[in-house]
């Protein structure tokens, strides 16, 4: 017996038995889904379509003209506007009222309609190349754009837009020296965060604006 149960374990040490794969639980769903979207999961190229689930680290990228809402396992949803990129990295959300979610927008404009988690909201965070906004149950857009001028620095070509419609959005940039000046975004206001400088001071901004071909 202790030697057929050290050869097991032996055996089971080099891979030579094969064990069960423990599969990903989803982290949320397509619930929405205009013209196509594809998924990147574990090196294959997906299809989206409606319910298909979402697992952690899956990319999800809209092609132009196109969009996907997906609706995470708490309530929060995600809006990818057209020719958008989006990285589901991480997404737990607890019973004890403490749950954190975390997207990479790679490219285009992602709207999060975040939900809170029992009394007290999740921690949400949407990374960009650039820029982290931060929040706690509210609703807002990012934007990351790449080879147009920044309004306040028309030298960078390269930044992200934080606007809000309800609640308040921390801003930062991880990628600048004084990576830890955050500015805090109002329902009603943008700021804009240009290459690895400093978030700019808030303005208002028109909610349609944002949502424009070309914006800024």
């Amino acid at each position: 017996m202790r030697r057929g149960f050290l050869l097991f374990v032996l055996l089971a040490i080099c891979g030579c038995i094969a064990t069960p794969a423990i599969a990903e639980e989803p982290v949320g769903s397509i619930t929405e889904l205009k013209g196509h979207a594809t998924a990147r999961r574990a090196g294959q190229e997906l299809e989206v379509v409606l319910a298909m689930p979402v697992l952690r680290n899956d990319e999800v990228l809209t092609d132009a003209g196109s969009g996907v809402t997906i609706t995470l396992a708490g309530g929060t949803r995600l809006t990818l506007s057209e020719s958008t990129s989006v990285i589901i990295d991480e997404t737990i959300v607890a019973t004890d009222k403490q749950g954190k979610s975390i997207m990479h927008l790679l490219g285009g404009q992602l709207r999060s309609i975040v939900a809170s988690v029992g009394e007290v909201s999740g921690n949400f965070e949407v990374h960009t190349p650039n820029a982290i906004a931060a929040t706690r149950g509210t609703d807002f857009e990012v934007a990351f754009i790449e080879g147009k001028p920044c309004p306040e620095e028309p030298t960078c070509r390269r930044y992200t837009t934080v606007g809000v419609y309800k609640g308040i959005v921390d801003v930062s940039n991880p990628t600048s020296p004084q990576s830890t000046f955050a500015v805090s975004v109002t329902a009603g206001y943008q700021a804009n965060v240009p290459c690895e400088l400093v978030p700019k001071s808030p303005s208002p901004w028109g909610i349609e604006d944002l949502g424009t071909p070309g914006y800024n």
